[in-house]
């Protein structure tokens, strides 16, 4: 006879031993009973509560598939509470066991079914494996509470929900003496340092390679340094670095996943529609409250783009968004580059000519769409100051009244669960609170944003000399300057104009 061993774990760590010795009990048994095992469909991180053994990723198809269904005649578990945990799914087991003729053992537990047994012996194990899964779904029960308990316990004493804890942090003791997050003195200073090569415009794939080239742990590698576990072989990249900025949490304040996009984070608020703070900021002011305003400038800096880079490490277009098509006014973009005589020719082109959409058909070379910047950037601004223009919203509600909505949503769902009554106390307050912090910002009247220009000690010029060409194409952009430049093909008659918002010079 054959037999399959399907092995369960709710949740999988590097140290347990579980599975080898589920693995362990199965054999032992299938020996004892004379059975070949065929397999052990192994399922780790597998809720037994969420998933019946019909939607397990390794189970299942044991169990559906109708030529593996032929290839065995029974199934020897571990426990019965382990393999079910709730009555309809023992219910549904049954009646596939008995359409399929599969005999159900457990190895650590004298109770079996067997389909084919008459009489009182069949009704006997059917009760027995009916109690077992009911004290099951009761622990399934309890341990539910208890996991809520505990959440609302941590809740109220203004401490972690989780284990992840945000980079530039380790666990510790904070200033009232609980366990907590604190700032740590080992990787705040990579945060620190991010933020500084950010604000150098350098790009994070460039940063990414240098902490991989240093031996810079990757955030995951540090909690499992400050947990007391081995490291893992990881790399940083671009997005490692993205993720680290993408919620609040560095500001000290709790999040939640986003119900509608799951890689992002939403900041908690409390009654009064106020940020909810747990511990120290690792991105903070002097004085030691968050600093909101540095995260926003470095998660605007993580949205822009930057240009694209060759597989040679060349970057594509060096003007990217600064040269235009004279024609018809869109960017124009890198063509493929040419070598003669052992030197590569790089050039830009607009592709809408190619598509028939547009007359610019010719090639510009990158360097003479270069000379034309430079040239008639700084004969007419070379003397200027450089200023930085920035546009300020004077007051923007949206991100606060879009997560206030969202909390407001969540409580309205949670309330129409809640059996409790001081649970559906809370609940209403925390309802009315929402509504009325929503009601005050909605009721505030729009205010436009404005630009604020200010000077920075030098010229467009010393700017210029001391920069490569990213960094002027990065002068012009903020200058809001462009290029429009076209070829006439097979030639070198060129049309070109330097053009200041809608003017052109």
């Amino acid at each position: 006879m054959r037999a399959i061993g399907p092995v369960r774990l709710s949740k999988l760590v590097d140290d347990t031993t579980s599975p080898e010795r589920q693995v362990k009990h199965i054999d032992d048994t299938a020996a004892t009973r004379g059975f070949e095992v065929l397999a052990h469909p192994t399922d780790l991180d597998v809720s037994a509560a969420k998933l019946s053994p019909f939607q397990r990723p390794k189970l299942g198809p044991w169990m559906t598939d109708p030529e593996l269904l032929s290839s065995y005649d029974a199934l020897i578990l571990w426990r019965w509470d382990r393999f079910v945990r709730n009555g309809q799914d023992m219910r549904d087991v049954f009646t596939w066991a008995k359409e399929n003729n599969k005999r159900i053992i457990s190895a650590t537990e004298s109770i079996e079914y067997n389909p084919s047994a008459e009489g009182v012996e069949r009704i006997v194990s059917e009760l027995l494996i009916t109690a077992v899964t009911a004290f099951a779904e009761i622990e399934v029960t309890n341990t539910s509470t208890r996991f809520l308990d505990m959440m609302e316990y941590l809740r109220s004493e203004g401490r972690p929900l989780s284990g992840h804890h945000p980079f530039g942090m380790q666990p510790g003791i904070d200033e009232n003496g609980k366990k907590n997050w604190v700032v740590s003195p080992v990787t705040k200073p990579i945060v620190d340092e991010i933020i500084r090569r950010l604000r150098d415009k350098e790009p994070r794939s460039e940063i990414a390679s240098d902490f991989n080239a240093r031996g810079v742990h990757t955030p995951k590698n540090w909690s499992r340094v400050f947990y007391g576990k081995p490291t893992q072989e990881a790399e940083w990249d671009g997005a490692t670095i993205s993720h680290i900025f993408n919620s609040d949490a560095l500001l000290g304040y709790r999040v939640k996943a986003d119900p509608k996009r799951r890689s992002q984070r939403l900041t908690l608020r409390d009654e009064n529609g106020e940020p909810i703070r747990y511990c120290a900021p690792v991105i903070s002011k002097p004085d030691g409250s968050p600093d909101v305003e540095l995260l926003r400038e470095v998660q605007k800096l993580l949205e822009a783009k930057s240009p694209r880079v060759s597989k040679e490490g060349e970057t594509r277009n060096p003007l990217a968004d600064v040269v235009k098509c004279y024609g018809c006014k869109n960017n124009l973009n890198a063509a493929n580059p040419r070598k003669r005589g052992g030197v590569t020719y790089h050039y830009v082109m607009c592709r809408r000519a190619f598509a028939g959409k547009c007359t610019s058909r010719g090639l510009v070379p990158v360097s003479v769409a270069m000379e034309y910047l430079e040239d008639s950037f700084l004969h007419r601004y070379g003397d200027e100051p450089v200023v930085e223009r920035s546009y300020v919203a004077e007051e923007d509600q949206s991100i606060e009244l879009e997560e206030l909505n969202i909390a407001f949503d969540a409580v309205s769902l949670s309330l129409e669960s809640a059996t409790n009554a001081l649970t559906i106390k809370r609940q209403t307050d925390r309802l009315d609170n929402l509504a009325a912090r929503i009601a005050e910002l909605e009721a505030r009247p729009a205010q436009a944003g404005g630009w604020q220009v200010r000077e920075l000690g030098f010229t467009n010029r010393d700017r210029w000399n001391e920069s490569d060409w990213e960094g002027r194409r990065q002068l012009l952009l903020k200058a809001r300057i462009t290029l429009e430049i076209q070829r006439a093909p097979r030639t070198q008659s060129y049309t070109a104009r330097l053009v200041v918002l809608d003017k052109a010079i």
